[in-house]
This record gives C-alpha cells, sequence and structure tokens, in this order.
C-alpha cells in the first residue's frame, strides 16, 4: 500500500474517530484560514513524506539493530493522521502568538507521548508528519513573520508550563491504558495505569495444584488491581493536573510540586528498568517483564 492510499483507511473504529474530529477541528479551519491549494499540498507532503520518512528510519535501525525502531521493520501504518498533523502545525503560523504556541505545544507532547509510550509505526509516522508540517513552516510560512515582539509575557508562560504538564500527565496515562505498546517508555507506564495479571496466566497457574502460592499472589495482584491500585496510581496524574492549574496562577508552591513529582517518577523509573534489567528473575506486576 503505497502512502498516499494508507491515509484512506485507518487501523480501527478509534482511528476513525480520531482523524474525524481532528479533521472537523484542524483542516476546517486550515482550509479557511490557509486556503484549499496549500492546505492540499500540506496534507499530501506531511502524509506521503511522514510515511516514507518513518519506513526509512525503521530500516535503518533494522541494519543497526537499534531496540525499538528495529523491532517494527514488519509493521505496516495507516491512517491520514500524518497529514492533519502537519497541517496542525502550519495552520498554527496563521494563529495570533499566544494560541500558536499553544497549539504548537500541544501538538508536540501529544505526539511525543504517542510515539514514546506506544511506539508503533503509525505513531513514527504522525511524528514523521508532524516533523514534516514544521518544515513547510520554516520554509514558507515563517519566513514572512516579523520577529519583533515574540518574547512571551510571564503570563503566556505561565499558561504553556501549565499546558505542558497537564497534557503531559493525562497522555502519559491514556498511553498506559493502551493493549500492546511498544515504545521505548512503554515499559514505565505501570506508573500511571498496571493492568492486573492476564487472565489467561490467571487460569493455567491456578489449574496447577503446584502453583497455589503464586495463584493466590495473583489473585491478590488481580484484586488491588481491580479499585485501590486504581486510585494509588492515578494519583500522581491527579497531582500534576493540580499543579498544572497552579502553575496557571502563577502559585510557586506548584513549581516545586510538579518538579518533585517527575523528578520522583523518573527516579522510581529508572530504578525499577535497573532492577528488572539486572536482575531477570525478579517481575514486578504490570512492568511488562
Amino acid at each position: 500500500m503505497d502512502p498516499l492510499s494508507a491515509g484512506l483507511w485507518a487501523s480501527g473504529l478509534g482511528s476513525y474517530l480520531a482523524v474525524t474530529v481532528l479533521g472537523l477541528l484542524i483542516l476546517a479551519p486550515a482550509e479557511h484560514r490557509m486556503g484549499v491549494t496549500r492546505t492540499f499540498i500540506t496534507l499530501l507532503v506531511s502524509q506521503a513524506g511522514g510515511l516514507l520518512v518513518a519506513v526509512g528510519l525503521i530500516k535503518l535501525a533494522g541494519l543497526a539493530r537499534e531496540p525499538w525502531l528495529g523491532t517494527l521493520t514488519g509493521e505496516t501504518a495507516v491512517g491520514a493522521l500524518p497529514g492533519v498533523l502537519g497541517i496542525g502545525f502550519a495552520l498554527s503560523c496563521t494563529l495570533t502568538l499566544l494560541w500558536r504556541r499553544r497549539l504548537r505545544l500541544l501538538l508536540t507532547v501529544a505526539v511525543a507521548i504517542s510515539a514514546m509510550y506506544v511506539g508503533h509505526l503509525e505513531q513514527v509516522a504522525q511524528a514523521c508528519g508532524a516533523a514534516g508540517g514544521l518544515g513547510i513552516i520554516a520554509l514558507t510560512y515563517d519566513r514572512s513573520r516579523p520577529r519583533v515582539g515574540l518574547r512571551a509575557s510571564q503570563h503566556e508562560v505561565r499558561v504553556l508550563v501549565g499546558m505542558l504538564v497537564a497534557v503531559s500527565a493525562l497522555g502519559s496515562m491514556l498511553a498506559a491504558l493502551i493493549e500492546n505498546a511498544d515504545g521505548p517508555m512503554s515499559t514505565f507506564s505501570f506508573l500511571f495505569a498496571a493492568p492486573g495479571p492476564d487472565p489467561h496466566d490467571l487460569a493455567t497457574t491456578c489449574a496447577r495444584a503446584g502453583l497455589a502460592v503464586v495463584c493466590q499472589g495473583l489473585r491478590e495482584q488481580q484484586l488491588y488491581a481491580q479499585w485501590p491500585g486504581v486510585f494509588v496510581q492515578v494519583a500522581p496524574t491527579l497531582l500534576l493536573l493540580l499543579s498544572a492549574d497552579g502553575l496557571r496562577r502563577g502559585r510557586r508552591l506548584a513549581w516545586w510540586l510538579a518538579v518533585a513529582i517527575n523528578f520522583t517518577v523518573l527516579g522510581v523509573s529508572i530504578w525499577v528498568g535497573y532492577t528488572v534489567a539486572s536482575n531477570p528473575s525478579v517481575h514486578i506486576s504490570g512492568f511488562g517483564a
């Protein structure tokens, strides 16, 4: 399937809904503000270029035996999101300075989280399509804009930082709920939404009389994952959302809270990753080890 015809299909109902919603939110105003011809060209360049660059990167990673992109060699990607995201970045040039920064920050964080946590060929192609939109911006739109008055006010900085914290918190939790995630940070998603034990593994283990202790442990993990674990693991997200609102209001405590939570999550992630990598016999529920 060629890159352009791939945009006529989607991998599932969720992808169709995402393309439809983003099409209404991005393509309609882009056609009005950029014109039909410019919007269509940007869509084609971002769609085809994103898929071709993504496939090229994956082939090079396969030759270099890179542990993430190199494993995506046999995957296929469909959907028009690479082109839509490219138009989103191009559309930002027609907005006011504050909304331009907001839209670019929102799209950049969303694409980065999708690629780093989900990490399949579709997400890599979306990141490359977004990069194509940025390239079109650099070559066309931004050259004609004056470079005066580009310094953001303190209020704008607070709003942008608050958006960054909020989108990162929500995106990480939502990405953790997606099955078969394969991104380089997917193993850390258990900090936001750890699933319970696999039902097939639970049934197989409990059917063997000699594994009664293991069966009891899996049942306890399943019970914990249903309610208590949910409240415990959404706590970092809720605190980050609270920090985001405080950052928007200019609260100094919110800065410290956001930094402390992010560094704590990062430290725990590094510690767990090192523990599992150095001792293969260690298994942490939800870590995928």
